[in-house]
């Protein structure tokens, strides 16, 4: 009953009396675990709860596999209260309740714990199948744009330290973030829209190489600079949209 095939990042299956979709996407990044335990656990929820918002999909449940290494470890013990507390911070905000999951200790090897991952799966509904966007760009001539959140951070997005690692300053403010998935939702229903895409590893560049197929490519209509392209940031999107329709969008 699945819509479409398994290089979508948003499986959405066709359910049978109701004929709505039913949304699925996981989430948890371990290079944002590494950075910050809270912000990973937040992100392990909303990373996958936009990526199905600009789908049409409003997220409504989600389960969680919490992997961690020693907990007798001082660190590794409030790694894991500091995710757990920030995807209880985020269900409630997003109005997903943790319906089930599992926790899963001591996982290293001679004394090298894993990188600390407490994954998510997210399940959401659509009100039906028709039109979704799709992952990648559907027609030469097309409008795209990024839609970014701006200041989730109250000092910034990175501190760079001497010994050159990022250190994250900011905090989450979760309403925007609540509002940031009410005003995709909104936007995803806009006649016009070819294709979506969140923009996660490797940045805005490696979003629209992915977004990339059928010999089909992207133009900037302003100079980027190559740290813009990269950079990653929380949270951005890519829109394709009609030719025809993007004043409408706009």
């Amino acid at each position: 009953m699945t819509v479409r095939g398994a290089d979508h990042d948003v499986a959405i299956q066709r359910l049978p009396d109701s004929h709505r979709g039913l949304g699925i996407a996981v989430g948890c990044r371990p290079s944002v675990m590494q950075l910050d335990a809270w912000l990973g656990g937040i992100d392990s929820v909303t990373y996958p709860v936009l990526q199905m918002a600009i789908k049409g999909v409003r997220a409504i449940a989600v389960t969680d596999c919490l992997n961690f290494a020693n907990p007798e470890k001082e660190n590794i013990m409030s790694e894991f209260v500091a995710a757990v507390e920030a995807i209880r911070d985020a269900s409630i905000e997003f109005g997903t309740p943790v319906v089930s999951g599992n926790v899963s200790f001591y996982n290293e090897t001679l004394g090298v714990g894993i990188t600390s991952t407490p994954a998510t799966g997210i399940v959401g509904i659509r009100p039906n199948v028709n039109d979704i966007p799709d992952d990648f760009f559907q027609r030469q001539g097309n409008a795209v744009y990024r839609i970014s959140l701006s200041q989730v951070f109250s000092k910034g997005l990175f501190a760079r330290t001497a010994n050159e690692k990022n250190i994250f300053l900011g905090q989450f403010d979760l309403k925007e973030l609540k509002k940031f998935q009410d005003s995709l939702l909104q936007l995803s229903f806009i006649q016009g829209i070819k294709s979506t895409q969140m923009v996660g590893r490797g940045g805005l560049l490696l979003t629209l190489a992915k977004m990339c197929r059928n010999e089909l490519g992207f133009r900037s209509a302003r100079k980027v600079s190559y740290e813009d392209l990269v950079l990653e940031t929380f949270y951005q999107t890519v829109w394709e949209v009609e030719d025809a329709k993007a004043l409408d969008f706009e």
